[in-house]
């Protein structure tokens, strides 16, 4: 009788022991390929929604550029009507345009800017810009910049 139950204790300890050791693999297979392949896989659902980047054959735009408040104004200036519009504050917080027609102007406020970063995080409430970037791509591409007067 105690044979018996020696052997089923046995048993028992030697399924938990597999059952442990199986777990444990799945573990590292399931880390091994997340460090391996997953990390791209995930980095490609994180990149950026946008870049702001200025080409090198950019052009000089002719805007005008103003900040009262919280708000930014972006006039322009040029014969050209602008295409694909990205306007960037104190060099981190982008807002996104379609277009903008000669002479036409366009009001932002702040909290309409987001960090570029796939979270997109809102600038902080107490944010009033002095540096203002505009790019504008398709048929021109153009770049301006502007900063608020030293006070």
């Amino acid at each position: 009788m105690d044979s018996r139950l020696w052997s089923d204790a046995f048993k028992m300890i030697n399924t938990r022991l597999r059952l442990a050791i199986l777990l444990l693999a799945v573990v590292a297979v399931g880390l091994a390929l997340w460090f391996t392949v997953g990390l791209r896989v995930a980095d490609r659902f994180f990149e950026p929604w946008v870049v702001f980047r200025v080409p090198a054959h950019a052009s000089d735009l002719k805007a005008q550029i103003s900040v009262q408040g919280r708000t930014v104004r972006i006039c322009n200036a040029g014969s050209q009507p602008w295409r694909d519009i990205l306007v960037r504050i104190q060099g981190s917080y982008v807002f996104k345009m379609e277009s903008l027609k000669p002479t036409e102007c366009r009001d932002t406020a702040v909290d309409q800017f987001a960090y570029p970063s796939w979270k997109k995080l809102p600038p902080p409430n107490n944010l009033i810009p002095n540096r203002v970037e505009i790019l504008v791509s398709g048929e021109i591409a153009g770049y301006t910049s502007w900063s608020s007067p030293q006070r």
